[in-house]
């Protein structure tokens, strides 16, 4: 017996990685999305977004749609602001799929994003994201 409760002791560890919430996983993509953006690495924000994620706004009377790889070129390496923060406001999760509010306060500027998510085989994709800019 004393030997069976050190076994699933030295188990559990690998257990709880395992069976990691959705809401965990889902946080944890877009962890990665606020830190990339944050200091500008294309690795991390990248890893949190699938290949064929678009991202859409409206600015100037202009509707923009950008491709991953066209949003991924615009980072530049960067501290982090001291007047960075992240958040996210709201979650929402249907089976594999999500939507999540996220709010980014840098400085004088709010960026809103609304993502939708993917759960796939490899975990949890941000597929698409729109998102408006305004003054705090």
């Amino acid at each position: 017996m004393k030997i069976l409760i050190i076994f699933l002791l030295t188990l559990f560890p690998f257990i709880g990685k395992a069976q990691q919430s959705d809401i965990q996983q889902i946080e944890k993509t877009i962890s990665w999305y606020f830190e990339g953006w944050g200091i500008g690495d294309t690795t991390l924000v990248g890893k949190a977004m699938h290949y064929s994620c678009h991202l859409k706004f409206y600015r100037d009377g202009k509707f923009n749609d950008i491709s991953r790889a066209d949003y991924l070129s615009r980072f530049k390496p960067k501290p982090k602001p001291d007047s960075l923060e992240t958040k996210i406001i709201s979650l929402d999760i249907t089976d594999n799929i999500a939507a999540a509010k996220t709010e980014i306060i840098l400085g004088s500027v709010i960026f809103i994003d609304y993502f939708n998510l993917i759960k796939t085989n490899e975990g949890w994709f941000i597929v698409d994201k729109i998102s408006v800019r305004k003054a705090k």
